[in-house]
């Protein structure tokens, strides 16, 4: 009965990798924006 109560704590407020990768999608998406700017340069204009 405790397993199925923790479950369900988990499937509404997820498991700690899922928290943590929910903090972690604003860093990845600001990263990612920089590389759409520095993709295109060469190793001389960076």
């Amino acid at each position: 009965m405790f397993n199925g109560i923790l479950k369900g704590l988990g499937k509404v407020f997820g498991n700690n990798s899922e928290r943590d990768v929910k903090e972690l999608e604003p860093y990845v998406a600001r990263i990612n924006e920089y590389f759409e700017e520095y993709k295109n340069l060469s190793n001389d204009e960076l």
